[in-house]
């Protein structure tokens, strides 16, 4: 009994000690954020157009945008939804839109609630990213690698971008959080499967996340229970999309449409100019899209991996920054 609460004890003051090393890390980089505080980098189109989507939103008149591309306006005629003084949005993912809603709710200005917001995220992603490390490794390598993480000169002012990316990373690490978890808990997948519907709602390449949970799910489960953890995932996942597959449904008659899916899918996978909302006359149909393009797009992963991995100028312009903080 003695040894028990020995080892109890034990563990409570690593458990303690870690979480005041993390606090004390979150406070640190918190302070550093508000004290650089600045909308000097909400600069980029894209944040532009989830800032006016999210107002719009905001006031009341749905996932509505005040922008269009060219090739979007033959799809938006051909399907009667072309006049009006806002059309529908086919173009973002709605996640970040919505959440950036809930910050106007704080602020007047939407650039200010914009930047908050992303900030928001990459300050909240710093204790996941400490424990999970913690979990994974140990308390050494849990604040060596979150500090490492905060101080990245690309992740600190992406902080201050009204981007998605904060948001994506931090559901990111909520996922890989979650499947550090026991296998043999029901509920895990459920969760696991809600996150992969919350990462693709916040960034559309993150679709690419789903299959490989399944997979994890299948593998890493006990065979009584090797059926039931897909099934939960998935389960968890139509939970978070349902209501977005409707919405796009009502509105075009596929679920899962966007123009934003097929940008990303060509762009930089052919010698052509691929930026297809720019193109009048592009096509907008998955099948049609995949099928122009045959091979090109898998091999674009693969080299846009290799590229982040083994690209020196990548690694000395993230980390050069970083060592001098």
């Amino acid at each position: 009994m003695d040894t028990f609460f020995a080892r109890t004890k034990t563990v409570w003051d690593l458990n303690k000690r870690a979480v005041v090393i993390c606090l004390l890390i979150s406070i640190s980089i918190a302070v550093l954020w508000i004290w650089g505080f600045n909308t000097h980098y909400f600069t980029r189109r894209d944040a532009y157009d989830y800032a006016q989507i999210s107002l719009q939103f905001f006031q009341g008149k749905g996932l509505s945008t005040l922008q269009i591309f060219p090739r979007h306006i033959p799809y938006f005629q051909d399907n009667g939804i072309l006049t009006g003084s806002t059309w529908p949005n086919l173009n973002r993912n709605p996640l970040l839109m919505i959440l950036n809603a809930a910050f106007l709710r704080f602020f007047d200005s939407v650039i200010i609630a914009s930047v908050i917001q992303s900030g928001f995220w990459y300050l909240a992603s710093i204790p996941v990213l400490f424990f999970l490390a913690k979990r994974l490794t140990n308390l050494r390598v849990a604040i060596i690698s979150t500090i490492f993480y905060a101080a990245d000169p690309v992740v600190f002012l992406y902080g201050y971008s009204g981007m998605t990316e904060t948001l994506a990373t931090f559901l990111l690490l909520c996922l890989l959080f979650v499947l550090t978890w026991d296998n043999e808990k029901q509920w895990k997948w459920l969760l696991a499967g809600a996150l992969c519907g919350l990462t693709y709602l916040a960034r559309t390449q993150f679709v690419i996340l789903i299959p490989l949970v399944l997979i994890y799910a299948w593998i890493f489960t006990s065979k009584p229970r090797r059926y039931a953890a897909p099934i939960l995932v998935i389960a968890g996942l139509l939970v978070l999309l349902t209501p977005w597959m409707v919405r796009n449904y009502r509105i075009t008659g596929d679920p899962l449409f966007s123009f934003t899916t097929s940008r990303n899918l060509v762009l930089d996978a052919i010698d052509e100019p691929s930026d297809l909302e720019m193109q009048l006359h592009a096509p907008v149909d998955l099948f049609t899209i995949l099928g122009q393009t045959g091979g090109a797009i898998p091999l674009k992963f693969f080299r846009n991996v290799a590229d982040t991995i083994f690209s020196i100028a990548y690694w000395a312009t993230s980390f050069r920054g970083m060592y001098l903080i």
